[in-house]
């Protein structure tokens, strides 16, 4: 192992948590948008139900491009946030190895 391959993965690290704040960031403003939306459609008289369920189902039918936009970007956001659970146990895995060559010598 040498300095560059751990240099890469503090890299990858970094660029990992950088593309998940900003897939978190889009993911939670397109989500306080639907919220508003809905809120708004509410409170004008346009969603409506017997219960949270049915006033529920309304607001997915009436708004189910920004849902699927919002689910779309909570799944992009999960695969960054995976991507950077896994360039962390990378960079672990590295370090301990270098810590075992540091032992070894």
């Amino acid at each position: 192992m040498n300095a560059s391959e751990l240099t890469r993965a503090y890299d990858a690290v970094i660029n990992a948590t950088d593309e998940t704040f900003k897939a978190a960031e889009k993911y939670e403003q397109a989500k306080e948008e639907l919220e508003t939306n809905i809120l708004l459609a509410t409170a004008k008289g346009d969603i409506a139900g017997k219960n949270e369920g049915e006033r529920k189902a309304v607001a997915i039918a009436m708004f189910a491009d920004k849902h699927a936009e919002v689910e779309a970007l909570r799944m992009v956001y999960k695969i960054n946030a995976n991507k950077l659970d896994i360039a962390k146990l990378h960079l672990a895995c590295l370090r301990d190895l270098l810590r075992i060559e540091e032992l070894v010598k």
